[in-house]
């Protein structure tokens, strides 16, 4: 009886013994190595601006009678500065009375003419008079075509003295006041777009090709980072600063992230693509030893693995080292670990940075 009680009481002990080893086991949240197609990258500084930004002017000469204030919004075609229109009303009026004039002078001529083709038959009117009323006739024409034209024209400048927004945006500046007089290309007011935004940036004239290839570059803003489309490269340069430009477009999901003006870094390639090792950034560890990783088998055993950072690949790390496409490695945890820990694996619902 007492070697039953005793063989219970051992049993009880070590499995008392295991949880509480299993309770004192660190906790981790494990991240993958991967394999992707990357290349070291340079730092360059570029700045957010609006794909439409414009000085507007009338396209003719006037008094200004009003324009639109300053933080103004308005949508395509809306008027945003009009000049008074008094003289040009009137000599669109003094064109039209001329134009009537000479299509009453027209008229008389043609029916002159047509007299005296008639009179031709019977002899009664020379060629000579007839070839001189058929050219005053032609002139007369001409003359009604060419008034014609001028009235177009008076007609286009008084729809030029209402100024209207070619975009969608707001009203940034003013540059001229009520009553001022202005020419024909003085810029009136500025127009800005506040949707349409991009990234325009400078880098190394021999690192265009590389960007131009990976056709997106990483963004990093008030201390975030986003993934942007090259749009467009110009990789024209001049003897002097050997740079091409490249516009980056912020899409609509990340446009909250900008403001017209504003500061930023961008990373711009530096070699073609290769394929590298990459682990998150919170996989890293570093001490006074150097830089490692704690990769885990199928026995949640930890093993330090020493590696070396070549660059950054936004929320990964390109590095070197005895690592695989596929191991596990521990990404929170790994601070206090020591080469050869048993840990604990937490699941994504236990803890959400574990996937």
């Amino acid at each position: 009886m007492k070697y039953y009680l005793y063989l219970i009481l051992l049993v009880v002990t070590l499995l008392f013994s295991r949880g509480a080893a299993a309770a004192n086991e660190p906790v981790v949240s494990v991240g993958e190595v991967k394999t992707e197609q990357l290349s070291p990258s340079i730092r360059v500084t570029g700045h957010v601006q609006s794909r439409y930004r414009s000085e507007l002017s009338s396209g003719v000469s006037g008094v200004v009678a009003w324009t639109a204030e300053a933080g103004t919004k308005v949508k395509q075609g809306d008027v945003v500065a009009r000049l008074d229109t008094t003289q040009l009303s009137l000599a669109h009026r003094r064109l039209q009375v001329q134009l009537q004039r000479k299509n009453v002078e027209l008229e008389r001529l043609t029916e002159d003419y047509q007299r005296l083709q008639r009179l031709e038959h019977s002899q009664s009117v020379s060629e000579q008079a007839l070839n001189n009323a058929r050219v005053d006739m032609a002139l007369a024409q001409s003359d009604v075509e060419l008034l014609e034209i001028e009235v177009q024209q008076a007609e286009d400048n008084l729809t030029k003295a209402h100024i209207k927004a070619p975009f969608d945006g707001v009203v940034t500046e003013r540059f001229v006041r009520v009553g001022q007089a202005v020419s024909a290309t003085q810029s009136v007011l500025q127009l800005v777009n506040l949707d349409q935004l991009e990234v325009k940036l400078y880098g190394p004239l021999s690192y265009g090709r590389y960007l131009e290839q990976k056709g997106s570059a990483e963004v990093y803003f008030n201390g975030g980072r986003t993934l942007l489309p090259v749009r467009a490269l110009v990789a024209v340069s001049d003897e002097r600063s050997q740079t091409f430009s490249a516009y980056l477009q912020i899409p609509e999901s990340a446009r909250a992230q900008f403001d017209i003006g504003q500061v930023v870094s961008v990373g711009v390639p530096s070699a073609a693509d290769t394929a590298q090792f990459t682990v998150p950034r919170d996989a890293l560890v570093i001490n006074q030893e150097g830089r490692f990783v704690f990769t885990l088998g199928e026995d949640n055993v930890a093993k330090k693995i020493r590696v070396k950072v070549k660059h950054g690949a936004g929320e990964r790390l390109a590095v070197e080292g005895a690592l695989e496409a596929g191991q596990r490695v521990i990404v929170r945890g790994a601070e206090t670990l020591r080469d050869g820990t048993t840990v604990r694996v937490l699941t994504a619902n236990e803890f959400p940075l574990a996937s």
